[in-house]
Parts: C-alpha cells; sequence; structure tokens
C-alpha cells in the first residue's frame, strides 16, 4: 500500500507539473500576442 501511495504521489507531482509547465507557455504566448502587457 505505501508503494502505491509514493506511485500515486510521484504521478500527480509529474501530471501537475506539466500541466503548470504548459500553463506557463500559454500565459507567456498570451503576453506576447497582447504586447507584453502587465498580467
Amino acid at each position: 500500500m505505501a508503494h502505491s501511495a509514493v506511485t500515486d504521489a510521484v504521478m500527480t507531482a509529474q501530471v501537475v507539473n506539466n500541466i503548470a509547465g504548459y500553463w506557463h507557455e500559454l500565459q507567456c504566448e498570451m503576453n506576447d500576442d497582447a504586447g507584453s502587457e502587465p498580467a
């Protein structure tokens, strides 16, 4: 059970990191399109 919990936590962290990275890139693209306006 402990191993499963750790594996689930690692997988969740990876998914969150991937989403955060995608969101960061999306925000950067939106900022570029907006002419570098402050968020």
